[in-house]
């Protein structure tokens, strides 16, 4: 893992309901569209708590939100690629849903960070490839250091892992109207108390 600066420009993020319950009215108003990442039943019973696959634009207040609130809160991911919504959202939804030992389903929040993080470490190169599909980077915070994100990608039959700065990475989005009067975003994430709570994770992966 090397510290480095890329060009990445996320369009979306999978955040998690459960995590960013107290704030998840007003990020659905701070994007340009959202969708629940469950269907049906689930989705009806689980709507709170679910995940959700946000779009967002340059313009629109969700990146200042997130400065504010988000950061060391395990949220969830951004998502860099030139797919459109409707395929990143049936790509992720492909991965909601896993098997344990004991042949029991539950679902896998790939989308907590804390779990990719483990989960992308584990995969061999054929589940890397299905997990990553037309996604360019998945980017995630480090519990070590909030200030930062890592930027995974899957390049040349191998897992990439560029550590950048929240700063470097949220500085190509945001337009000059949302960064003014906004506190430097490595200030921010640095006074973020880290989330320690530990998340259980599927003993066994089957990709849907």
């Amino acid at each position: 893992m090397k510290n480095t600066k890329l060009n990445i420009v996320p369009r979306f993020a999978i955040i998690d309901g459960a995590k960013a319950n107290d704030e998840l009215a007003d990020i659905f108003q701070s994007v340009t569209r959202k969708q629940c990442l469950y269907r049906g039943e689930s989705e009806n019973k689980l709507a709170s708590v679910a995940p959700y696959l946000l779009f967002f634009t340059p313009d629109d207040p969700f990146l200042p939100l997130f400065l504010n609130h988000g950061i060391a809160q395990s949220w969830g991911i951004f998502i860099s690629t030139t797919a459109e919504m409707e395929e990143v959202m049936h790509h992720f939804r492909k991965f909601l849903i896993v098997d344990t030992e004991d042949d029991k389903k539950m679902y896998f929040r790939f989308y907590d960070p804390r779990v990719l993080h483990i989960f992308l470490s584990t995969c061999n190169e054929q589940q890397l490839q299905e997990f990553f599909g037309p996604i360019d980077y998945i980017l995630a915070e480090i519990k070590e250091n909030p200030s930062h994100v890592i930027a995974y990608s899957y390049q040349q039959h191998n897992l990439q892992a560029d550590t950048i700065s929240f700063a470097d990475f949220l500085s190509t989005p945001l337009s000059a109207s949302q960064s003014t009067n906004e506190q430097n975003p490595a200030q921010l994430a640095a006074e973020k108390q880290d989330d320690s709570q530990k998340e259980d994770r599927p003993k066994k992966r089957t990709f849907l």
